[in-house]
């Protein structure tokens, strides 16, 4: 008799409460390739870059076993993409090796490197591209995981 009274309790209980929305899963950032073709020289006076130019940065972990000079090749092939696709600014450091909270890849340490640059919004979208393009020709990828925010420019003082 309980259960039989519990079970249509819980059954009510069901029918009445609201639906909860569902949440959608956070990412860090939406880039998009469908930037406008040409921007003029429009430039924003509060922060004196292009008004679409946007400030990213991005954080990619490294194998812990890599080599110096493989993560140097790495940060310098980074720069050099990045200011390739046409950013405005570009600064690449090397953060270091560095204990993860949690394994990754079986990894639990990584080499972090940090990428900040301001550009147009289709640079990021190509620099994850261009990072998560599997690799040809049997070389191992040196990259575990890789991740790019996107922040508001600085106002520029006027005095």
């Amino acid at each position: 008799f309980l259960l039989e009274m519990l079970a249509a309790r819980t059954s009510s209980l069901r029918r009445t409460a609201a639906p909860t929305p569902r949440r959608r899963s956070a990412r860090a950032v939406r880039v998009s390739a469908a930037a406008p073709a040409t921007l003029g020289e429009a430039v924003d006076p509060r922060t004196g870059y292009p008004r679409a130019a946007k400030k990213y940065e991005t954080v990619i972990i490294l194998k812990a076993d890599t080599l110096d000079d493989e993560v140097q090749e790495e940060m310098d092939k980074l720069e050099s993409f990045i200011n390739s696709e046409g950013a405005i600014e570009c600064s690449v450091m090397n953060r270091g090796r560095q204990r993860m909270a949690y394994p990754i890849k079986e990894q639990w340490e990584g080499i972090y490197v940090m990428v900040n640059f301001v550009s147009m919004p289709r640079v990021p979208k190509a620099l994850q591209d261009m990072l998560s393009a599997p690799v040809v020709g049997g070389d191992e990828k040196n990259i575990v995981r890789y991740m790019t925010i996107k922040y508001d420019l600085p106002k520029v003082n006027e005095a």
